[in-house]
C-alpha cells in the first residue's frame, strides 16, 4: 500500500495563479493571503528591499535619457523666447562679439531670460516629482522618485530641497556668469571670469549625476541628500 505524501508545512510558496506573488499555504490549502513575491530582474539592473518590498533600481542610462528628454521640454521654450526677443528688439539683443558692446537694455533682456530659465530648470523638477513622483521625461523611460525609507512618493519639502541642491550645485555656478557680466564694472574681465565657472559647473553635474554609477543603490547625491531612490515604475 503506498502511502500518502505529506502536505507541506505552512508557509509562503510561489502563488500558482500569480507569478510575481507568494501566496501562504496553511499546511491543508492555499489561502487569499499575499505577499509581494521576486521581482523580475531581467528587466533590467539590480532590486533592493524597500518597506518589505522588492523594487527595481533605476540604471544610469534610464537616468540619463530621462534628464535628456526634460532638458529639450525645458529648452524649447527657451529658444522660442530667445527668437521673440531677439525679433523685437533686433539681432543685437543676443550678440555674438561678447558683452563688452552690448547696450544696458540688451543686458537687462539676457539677465531676465536666464533668470526664467534659471527658475524654470528649478521649479519643474520639483513641482512634478513632488506632486507626480516623476517629471514627463522620467515618466517617459518607465522611473520615479520615492523615499527610500517608506517607499512613499517624497514630501513636497524632499522634492524642493532635492532641486535646491541640485540647483545651488549644477545650475546656480552658470548663472553666476550672467551675475558677472551684468554687475561688473569691466566686461571683459567678468567675461572670463564666467567662462571660468561653466567648466566646474559642468564637472560637478558630472559627479552629482554619476554618482549612480558606483552607488550600491544606484542613488545620485540629491537622491543621498533627501533620503530619496529612483526606481523603474511598478507598471514598467
Amino acid at each position: 500500500m503506498e502511502s500518502t505524501p505529506a502536505s507541506p508545512a505552512p508557509g509562503w510558496f510561489p502563488d500558482p495563479w500569480g507569478p510575481s506573488a507568494y501566496r501562504w499555504w496553511d499546511g491543508i490549502q492555499w489561502t487569499w493571503y499575499t505577499a509581494p513575491g521576486p521581482v523580475d530582474t531581467s528587466r533590467t539592473g539590480r532590486s533592493t528591499s524597500i518597506a518589505g518590498q522588492e523594487r527595481i533600481l533605476a540604471g544610469f542610462w534610464k537616468r540619463a535619457w530621462g534628464l535628456v528628454i526634460d532638458a529639450v521640454i525645458l529648452s524649447a521654450p527657451e529658444a522660442f523666447v530667445q527668437i521673440i526677443v531677439g525679433a523685437a528688439f533686433g539681432s543685437d539683443a543676443f550678440p555674438r562679439g561678447g558683452f563688452g558692446t552690448e547696450s544696458t537694455g540688451n543686458l537687462v533682456v539676457r539677465a531676465l531670460v536666464s533668470l526664467l530659465s534659471a527658475i524654470a530648470f528649478f521649479a519643474y523638477p520639483a513641482w512634478f516629482i513632488g506632486n507626480r513622483k516623476q517629471t514627463i521625461g522620467m515618466k517617459a523611460v518607465g522611473i520615479e522618485a520615492i523615499d527610500f525609507a517608506s517607499g512613499a512618493s517624497l514630501s513636497k519639502r524632499q522634492a524642493w530641497q532635492r532641486a535646491i541642491f541640485v540647483f545651488l550645485v549644477v545650475d546656480g555656478l552658470p548663472q553666476i556668469n550672467v551675475a558677472l557680466r551684468f554687475f561688473n564694472d569691466h566686461p571683459n574681465k567678468a567675461l572670463s571670469a564666467g567662462y571660468l565657472l561653466t567648466p566646474i559647473g559642468a564637472t560637478l553635474a558630472l559627479l552629482v549625476y554619476s554618482w549612480s554609477l558606483w552607488d550600491r543603490h544606484n542613488q545620485t547625491l540629491q537622491d543621498k541628500v533627501v533620503g530619496s531612490v529612483v526606481v523603474l515604475t511598478e507598471s514598467t
